[in-house]
């Protein structure tokens, strides 16, 4: 029975697999975003990173796919995926998979917790000075690389200024805007200058730390981290080769396998050859595997908010007060009271995960400012205009659960689905009511983002929709009030403090009454081949935490016999 159920299980994934193939062929299945750090909507709408990615010719030269790979287990190797690169160096790095992997290896000044709050790493402490301008960090001195050579101000210094360099494409970057110059004072103390206060620069220092003398370096180099795992060689036929610092517990992670996928398409398959152990999987894959039972998956809130544009311009149908307040009320209430939200992802009132300690867990608090009955829909009915991409599936499904949300209140509402470049012209010209847009979030906390004025850089592309003479009464006072309250570099960076009720009020009426609207955080996740024992705590700062627990067990899993 057992060998039946199993060879079922194996069926049922290989057509499930096939169907993903035909999928991606027709342009359905996004590859891992390459070197994108934000999706905005009015500039690269459903932008997708192609299936063969740019590569330098020592890329070129290298077997990238994992179907050249041997499908022969290796004994307790934990078996991971990568993209294909340009080098070794991480600092060039500029995908979450990879990124996720630099993680093992390399250790940050500071780290974030599932909670988004901060934590020191190779920090020791942090004084802030001349306004918040001037940064002075003292380094651990008891840290070393794992060749021996101790981890110094400098190594901190050259890996700063190799990021902010122009031209730098690094998944690293994004956050870094505020850093005018960096410089080691001493072995241990480290002076970074910003252009202006940045109260959240503390969440942007988490990039990995390297010597000095290879913070340029653009090839095959092997280069030391300080991290939990460290480098033993890399094969370019064969994969990345990773070995734990401390090591303990035979039966545990002790070895790691990074082996190079052109995709997460391609990684599934691999998966499914029993190839790889642990397959990372972005917002827009994972959804479509919710349904299969028979994968264990950790699933944890991704980088990417879906979230809801309203026309609130003169002239248009919710440019009505009360009309807008009847439409923000029910969405609202669908997504925070409703028990069967879509899986797939997390309901977000703020853009933020309901455990961020800028939340605080009161989810349901933006609709203090709506609960006054508004006015029923005008009359002589007037039809709601509701507009999501086509190519993307789940705000395609996002857009009909509202939908049918609204008939049954009485809204009328019609919903057109559209190809890339007459969604992004509608957006821009603003022909329609409602729409579902998508972006990706950085490291830093930004809570209402879209509440800011201007937009940060990050979200310039979004500046064609913004509406912000728009929204509820009272939301320029809120607005203003909020972003007079932001966190100011007087406040400790070291250590996370717990979220102002004042600041966080303010945030929560500003974005009541706005004409943006969260929807939901779509998930990430971590899929579980067989020869895996135990689990990680997943993150999307950490997406591989406690991967050193986990148990691989020698020989082919049950999915290859």
């Amino acid at each position: 029975m057992k060998a039946l159920r199993i060879k079922n299980m194996v069926k049922r994934i290989a057509l499930f697999l096939s169907a993903l193939a035909l999928l991606s062929g027709a342009g359905s299945c996004a590859a891992w975003p390459g070197n994108e750090s934000v999706q905005t909507e009015t500039a690269q709408t459903d932008k997708t990173a192609p299936a063969n990615p740019e590569t330098s010719p020592e890329t070129a030269a290298e077997p990238s796919t994992a179907s050249s790979l041997p499908t022969q287990a290796s004994g307790g190797i934990l078996r991971l995926w990568w993209p294909p690169r340009d080098s070794l160096n991480p600092l060039h790095e500029t995908t979450h998979a990879g990124q996720a992997v630099n993680r093992l290896v390399y250790q940050s000044l500071y780290t974030i917790t599932p909670e988004d709050r901060i934590e020191a790493d190779l920090a020791e402490s942090m004084q802030v000075l001349e306004m918040g301008q001037l940064l002075l960090i003292t380094i651990r001195p008891d840290i070393t690389f794992h060749d021996g050579s101790p981890v110094r101000a400098a190594d901190v210094a050259a890996s700063l200024q190799q990021l902010i360099a122009e031209g730098n494409q690094s998944i690293w970057r994004s956050s870094l805007d505020a850093v005018q110059s960096t410089a080691a004072l001493s072995e241990q103390v480290l002076e970074i200058r910003l252009n202006q206060p940045d109260p959240w620069i503390a969440w942007a220092l988490t990039f990995p730390i390297i010597p000095a003398d290879l913070a340029e370096s653009a090839d095959w180099t092997i280069i030391p981290g300080s991290g939990l795992y460290r480098i033993e060689a890399y094969d370019p036929a064969e994969g990345l080769h990773l070995v734990r610092v401390d090591a303990n517990e035979t039966r545990q992670a002790q070895k790691i396998l990074v082996r190079t996928c052109r995709d997460q398409l391609e990684a599934m398959q691999a998966l499914e050859r029993d190839e790889l152990d642990l397959v990372l999987l972005d917002t827009r894959l994972l959804h479509l595997y919710t349904v299969r039972s028979s994968l264990k998956i950790d699933f944890f809130s991704g980088n990417e908010l879906i979230f809801a544009s309203y026309n609130t311009d003169i002239g248009h149908l919710l440019h009505d007060a009360a009309t807008l307040a009847l439409l923000k009320q029910t969405i609202s209430r669908w997504r925070d009271e409703n028990d069967e939200f879509p899986d797939w992802a997390e309901p977000s009132p703020l853009g933020l995960p309901l455990r961020s300690w800028l939340v605080s867990g009161d989810a349901e608090k933006p609709l203090s400012v709506l609960l006054d009955e508004p006015a029923g829909w005008p009359e002589n009915p007037v039809n709601l205009r509701l507009i999501a991409p086509v190519r993307d599936q789940r705000r395609s499904r996002l857009a009909e659960d509202i939908a049918a949300v609204l008939k049954q209140a009485q809204i009328p509402v019609t919903i057109e689905l559209l190809e890339t470049e007459p969604f992004t012209a509608q957006l821009t010209s603003k022909e329609y009511d409602l729409a579902l847009l998508s972006a990706q979030l950085p490291d830093t906390p930004m809570p209402g983002f879209f509440l800011l004025d201007p937009l940060p850089d990050l979200y310039s592309g979004l500046a064609a929709v913004a509406a912000h003479e728009g929204g509820l009464p009272d939301l320029l006072l809120w607005r203003t009030r909020w972003q007079q309250l932001q966190p100011t570099a007087a406040k400790a960076y070291e250590r996370a403090r717990t979220a102002d009720p004042v600041w966080q009020e303010a945030l929560m009426q500003a974005s009541a009454r706005s004409s943006w609207d969260s929807i939901c955080l779509p998930h990430m996740g971590l899929v579980y081949g067989d020869r895996v024992s135990g689990r990680c705590r997943p993150s999307r700062y950490m997406p591989y935490e406690n991967i050193e627990e986990l148990w691989i067990w020698s020989g082919l899993s049950s999915s290859s016999s």
